[in-house]
């Protein structure tokens, strides 16, 4: 091999070492968006949903965050037509401490089905959101979902919101876990998050 290209070769090998360290470090990290912290008060809190063992911990963080007094209403997006308040209690066993009058839920079979196949679940979840807090004349939201999928979900919000003028923070659900890629099952959930958020830059238009 040539000096030349032997000294190239390892650069590139020295770069892709670097850049490979600093995502293990940083991957999982950077994707966890919460701006919360300095929130007073909301008018709601949105609760995304997910596979039942994370749309019980999101439903759950959102009780807590109601409870704390930084929001009046519960908005659950996007749940199918059967759903209910009273079931979401029984089947999640949760504390019944939440008026069922306080809690607002969008039904999926009235979703648009080309948006939801265009865009995906967290932008629609967003858009609905919009429609929700507008029905309701809420100005402000605190969203909360999974760590991972929180930078997806601010990003979803902002495009659904650019012309609405309402005004949303973020709440992770969970802690951050350092050794995220020693686990398979968590390695592969960090890289499809983000192929879909590299896509979402591009796919998700402005409402």
């Amino acid at each position: 091999m040539r000096p030349g290209r032997k000294k190239t070769t390892l650069i590139v090998g020295a770069v892709s070492l670097c850049a490979l360290t600093v995502f293990l470090i940083f991957g999982e990290r950077f994707l966890r968006f919460q701006t919360d912290q300095n929130v007073a008060h909301t008018d709601a809190v949105i609760a995304l949903a997910g596979a039942p063992t994370e749309d019980r911990q999101r439903i759950i963080a959102s009780i807590e965050l109601l409870q704390r007094k930084k929001a009046t209403y519960l908005i659950l997006p996007m749940r199918h037509p059967a759903f209910s308040w009273s079931w979401v209690i029984r089947n999640y066993n949760l504390p019944n401490q939440i008026p069922a009058n306080r809690v607002l839920i969008g039904r999926s079979g009235s979703v648009g089905k080309e948006d939801l196949q265009r865009y995906g679940g967290t932008f629609v979840e967003a858009q609905k959101s919009v429609e929700l807090m507008h029905r309701y004349g809420l100005q402000s939201a605190v969203v909360v979902s999974s760590g991972y999928h929180m930078r997806r979900v601010a990003l979803a919000f902002v495009q659904n919101g650019k012309t609405t003028h309402l005004a949303f923070s973020y709440h992770t659900v969970g802690t951050a876990d350092s050794l995220w890629w020693a686990s398979r099952q968590k390695f592969r959930r960090i890289l499809r998050e983000y192929q879909k958020l590299i896509v979402a830059h591009f796919l998700y238009p402005s409402r």
